[in-house]
């Protein structure tokens, strides 16, 4: 099982962390709310800024909003043939991270009067996200696309169970007729991924970048579009599997960064916590999957993927997990991942691998071995490298790092998510890989 650290998530979700107390952390929200200010809304020529004090804040709340209100990001503004009205932010009443991993997320309503005219859409129906909602950074209303209809831009933070905080940009494109607005997911990734959430003038600066970028993936690699595939070919990988399904959950990832996305699917159990994995990635022509070959030696144990693998049933499900992870210079990466067995209560068989996916196919390379057995209240600790010399603890511990000294080093996480929570139909079921993906991305 993962021996190396429990921790999580999503979506996304992803890049661009913010850390910070005290008057660090003041000055930080001092300077982004300059920023803001700045931003907050584009009405020709001069900029017209919107305010919140122009927002109507005595009337009373309908009941059709979720929440409590967001003041300082409640605005009065002008949007075309919605004519002048409310955008207001509500935040969820949690302060914590809920127990079944759907956190209430972040509402957004335009509004009239004190009556809600549209709601903005969540990442599901139910507007609920992995990570936690901390706040609204920023707000503004400008015309992203170019098609004389002013979008709307806001900027919220989010803290992972892990503790980790980033930011997560997000564009509705206001539609024609008063019809809504919709997001462009694939937008929002890529914002993410080029760090480009930490406020509105980066957002806009970057627009004509994205449009060259969209433009030459002619819309085939979108996020959107592949957690669709992955969610109509459902039947191919989520099925039940034979036996060890203590834990059994999936995550979205590239791990071999081809710009195809692959879903993994994890499941362990038995009294020797045994864990085994299957790997599908989005084929050539992005209408299908395909199942990766592997190096796995069957009835072997697999490297255990999946945090809270060491937790047995009872580990917690809907987190994710860390994987070290190193670049080559011919740009393939690799992850050093662990795996661990146990022989009743006083035998412990642990190692670490090399794994990468490389034309779609799974390749493992054992690095080093730790056998640790347990003769009264004094553990016998044995370790060797892959070719059966002996080494020190230190050099298991440190083992990874040496195999690829000189390799470009990161981090990539997994957010993984239960399967027996799978949603029903296709629809639900790409909202949960879009949540998975987000972790990775981040």
């Amino acid at each position: 099982m993962r021996k190396k650290g429990l921790l999580f998530a999503v979506l996304f979700m992803l890049l661009a962390g913010m850390t910070g107390c005290g008057s660090a952390q003041d000055e930080i929200e001092a300077d982004m709310s300059e920023d803001i200010s700045e931003d907050i809304s584009e009405k020709g020529d001069p900029e017209i800024e919107a305010d919140a004090a122009d927002a109507p804040t005595s009337e009373e709340d309908s009941s059709d909003t979720s929440g409590t209100r967001i003041q300082d990001q409640t605005f009065q503004t002008d949007l075309g043939e919605w004519g002048n009205v409310t955008f207001a932010a509500y935040a969820p009443e949690n302060s914590s991270f809920a127990a079944d991993g759907m956190n209430p997320d972040v509402r957004f309503y335009l509004m009239e009067d004190g009556q809600v005219l549209y709601e903005f859409p969540g990442w599901n129906e139910e507007h609920t996200n992995p990570d936690l909602f901390l706040a609204v950074s920023a707000v503004a209303f400008k015309d992203y696309n170019e098609d004389g209809l002013d979008d709307v831009i806001t900027i919220c933070e989010y803290e992972t169970m892990s503790g980790e905080g980033y930011q997560l940009a997000r564009i509705y494109f206001q539609l024609e007729n008063r019809q809504g607005f919709e997001e462009d997911q694939f937008l929002t990734e890529y914002l993410l991924k080029n760090r480009l959430t930490d406020n509105v003038a980066a957002i806009m600066d970057a627009k004509g970048d994205y449009w060259d970028y969209l433009a030459s993936m002619d819309g085939q690699r979108s996020t959107y579009s592949q957690t669709r595939v992955i969610a109509e070919n459902r039947d191919m990988w989520a099925g039940d599997p034979d036996y060890a399904d203590d834990l059994y959950q999936y995550a979205v990832a590239d791990l071999d960064h081809n710009g195809r996305y692959e879903v993994v699917v994890s499941n362990m159990g038995g009294t020797g916590m045994y864990t085994y994995s299957r790997f599908y990635e989005i084929n050539e022509n992005y209408d299908g999957l395909a199942e990766c070959e592997t190096d796995f030696v069957e009835g072997d144990s697999q490297p255990d993927l999946m945090t809270g693998s060491m937790g047995g049933s009872e580990a917690p499900t809907n987190t994710a997990s860390l994987l070290k992870t190193y670049m080559n210079e011919q740009g393939k990466f690799y992850y050093a991942v662990y795996d661990t067995m146990k022989n009743g209560a006083a035998e412990y068989y642990e190692n670490v691998r090399s794994l990468t996916l490389q034309d779609g196919k799974i390749l493992t390379t054992p690095i080093a071995y730790r056998t640790t057995i347990y003769n009264g209240e004094t553990p016998s600790v044995t370790c060797t490298d892959a070719s059966g010399n002996s080494i020190s603890e230190e050099d298991y511990e440190n083992a990874a790092d040496q195999y690829f000294a000189g390799w470009q080093e990161s981090e990539t996480w997994l957010g993984w998510q239960d399967m027996n929570d799978l949603g029903n139909n296709a629809e639900e079921i790409a909202a949960q890989l879009d949540q998975s993906l987000n972790v990775f991305l981040y």
